[in-house]
């Protein structure tokens, strides 16, 4: 029996050597320990494997919804941004419209001033024809001397 219980370890050089009596107690009450709690361990052990198995699908749906969060929030921002485009789109078809009116009225106001600038010069021009026939008139009717015939001076 005494064979049974001491043991012989072998170190790195290869010389067998004898395993001291305490280890050799200390293992054999590990060993014990281990099979008297090891019914009691085990589901611990599966309930701790449950956890950490149930942890990790908590990890991995976190991400998922920090995910979505996130592209939630992207998208938010693009309708925002295309909401701003319209926007902005409408006020630049208001300002060309704008423009397009101004530019029309722009024209028009430049033939009208076209038109009385060609009426002034027309109306400059009568005046100064009928100033020109009011001069030639006062000639007419300014006293010219008498033309000599000879019948009426003898």
């Amino acid at each position: 029996m005494e064979s049974s219980h001491n043991s012989t370890a072998t170190d790195a050089s290869g010389n067998e050597n004898e395993i001291p009596p305490c280890l050799e107690s200390s293992k054999e009450l590990s060993k014990g320990v281990l099979e008297l709690y090891q019914n009691d361990l085990k589901p611990v052990q599966d309930n701790v494997t449950e956890l950490l198995r149930n942890q990790g699908v908590l990890r991995d749906i976190t991400q998922n919804e920090i995910t979505q969060v996130k592209e939630n929030i992207m998208l938010a921002e693009i309708t925002d941004t295309f909401e701003t485009m319209k926007l902005y789109q409408k006020k630049l078809v208001a300002m060309k419209k704008e423009m397009n009116n101004l530019t029309s009225r722009i024209d028009k106001f430049k033939i009208r001033a076209q038109k009385l600038q060609l009426q002034k010069e027309r109306e400059e021009l009568e005046s100064a024809k009928e100033k020109e026939r009011q001069r030639k008139y006062e000639r007419d009717l300014t006293a010219k001397p008498a033309q000599s015939t000879g019948a009426t001076s003898k």
